[in-house]
């Protein structure tokens, strides 16, 4: 077995004594390390010295750059004490002036504060009840008033006819705006609201003498049965009569019915006019009024739905 001399190095095979430094290897005890170089050859001892030497050299920069804040501080105090020392000596000396014991400080006004008086909300009995009802007529289709019913109140409904209350504070307006294709049947009328007091609308007009009648068109009646600031009833009797087609019998219609409603809702009534064709010549007598409806093609074919809209004022 080949062996090293601990004291030169020396490589050999196994002896007592080196060949090189003729030291006795068996008997040789190394000397003991020195702590010093125990201690610096510590890994631990290693990385806290370089630990020091990093918070030492972070310090001194630290100490560097707050003289050199200090010495612009002190430069910049320096000029600012050279212009006070450089203002002229009446402005410099010049002594505040006590106020006069002859002035009197003015007084601040006092703003006299009002009460104000809370408002009081009034109650249901001291709103005033409605005092007109404006009608209006239009002609509007039926996909139109489906939409309609789905949005308000339906109160009844029936294959011919259906009634309804909506939220609308511009109906006439609003019903139009929904539906371009809504077409105004005449004017909207407006008449005093009382209860008590009917209300008739004479859509009425006669014909020949040979005809066997006395008129033909359709008269509407709306009776005030309650008028009040929360509720407004209406009897509705509405009575139809007008020639058919070929102008040798009478396609009539009547309707009797009521209706309950709020003032702050608008009463939307479809149908009552049954879709049949009339006499034609019998239509040049209406013109502007609701009768003129049988002229549309869109209501003849049950496109289109005759309406009355009430609203209270």
């Amino acid at each position: 077995m080949m062996q090293t001399c601990p004291r030169c190095g020396f490589v050999q095979p196994e002896d007592k004594y080196c060949a090189n430094c003729g030291l006795d290897i068996e008997s040789y005890k190394p000397a003991p390390t020195p702590f010093f170089q125990k201690v610096v050859k510590n890994t631990a001892v290693q990385i806290g010295v370089v630990v020091l030497i990093v918070i030492a050299v972070t310090i001194a920069i630290l100490l560097a750059q707050n003289d050199r804040v200090e010495k612009r501080l002190n430069a910049a105090s320096k000029i600012q004490h050279s212009r006070v020392l450089q203002m002229p000596r009446e402005q410099a000396a010049k002594p505040i002036r006590p106020p006069a014991p002859s002035e009197k400080p003015q007084k601040v006004p006092v703003v006299q504060k009002l009460p104000i008086k809370p408002t009081r909300e009034k109650k249901g009995h001291e709103l005033a009840a409605p005092k007109e009802l404006l009608i209006g007529f239009y002609e509007m289709s039926r996909a139109a008033l489906m939409q309609l019913a789905s949005e308000g109140q339906v109160l009844s409904e029936s294959a011919e006819s259906r009634s309804m209350t909506l939220p609308m504070r511009h109906p006439f307006r609003k019903l139009r705006e929904k539906d371009p294709e809504t077409r105004p049947l005449g004017e909207i009328i407006r008449q005093n609201l009382k209860q008590g007091q009917p209300i008739n609308l004479d859509f009425t007009r006669p014909v020949a003498a040979d005809a066997g009648m006395a008129g033909i068109g359709a008269t509407i009646s709306l009776s005030p049965a309650k008028v009040s600031a929360t509720d407004v009833e209406l009897g509705l009797d509405l009575v139809f009569n007008m020639r058919n087609k070929t102008g040798n019998s009478l396609i009539t219609n009547e309707v009797n019915s009521s209706f309950s409603f709020t003032p702050k809702s608008t009463l939307v009534l479809s149908g009552f006019f049954p879709h049949r064709k009339v006499f034609r010549q019998d239509l040049l007598a209406f013109s502007g009024t609701p009768i003129a409806i049988f002229a549309s093609p869109a209501f003849q074919n049950s496109v289109t739905d005759f309406v009355i809209v009430i609203q209270t004022k």
